[in-house]
């Protein structure tokens, strides 16, 4: 497999998973414990949140290339940020930047309801890809 640009270097054998059970993996090694986090990341297809050409690498914990320069949040990272909030289930969440919509997906998993706002309209039609009614995303201009 080669060298993704973004990311920190060649994905390895330890990355090659081609499920979300992988990105499990990942995020407890970085240290997640919450069962809820890790039921929703296994529930999650990132697949369907990165571009098409990178779909092969969608379950390598690493950043994925999106457009206007930017990355994806590696899973792990996300799925930490995530367990820090310490979600149950009934809050609002605000995201500022939804990029392709994976964290956005996760968080739609674990609080009542989300509004995610994006600035990129490319990056507003990707990141509609939620997995529930209780999700909103808002144009940023």
């Amino acid at each position: 497999m080669p060298a993704l640009t973004a990311g920190s270097g060649p994905v390895t054998r330890h990355d090659r998973g081609n499920s979300p059970a992988s990105l499990v993996l990942a995020a407890r090694r970085a240290g997640v414990a919450d069962d809820r986090v890790l039921a929703a990341i296994r529930a999650t297809p990132r697949a369907a949140f990165v571009p098409a050409g990178y779909a092969a690498q969608a379950y390598a914990d690493r950043p994925l290339p999106i457009r206007h320069g930017q990355v994806t949040t590696q899973p792990s990272l996300s799925a930490l940020m995530i367990a820090g909030l310490g979600l149950r289930g009934g809050e609002q969440v605000l995201e500022i930047g939804t990029g392709y919509g994976y964290q956005t997906a996760l968080l739609s998993r674990l609080a009542a309801h989300v509004v995610s706002i994006e600035i990129w309209p490319a990056h507003r039609t990707a990141g509609s890809r939620t997995p529930r009614s209780g999700t909103g995303l808002a144009a940023g201009r």
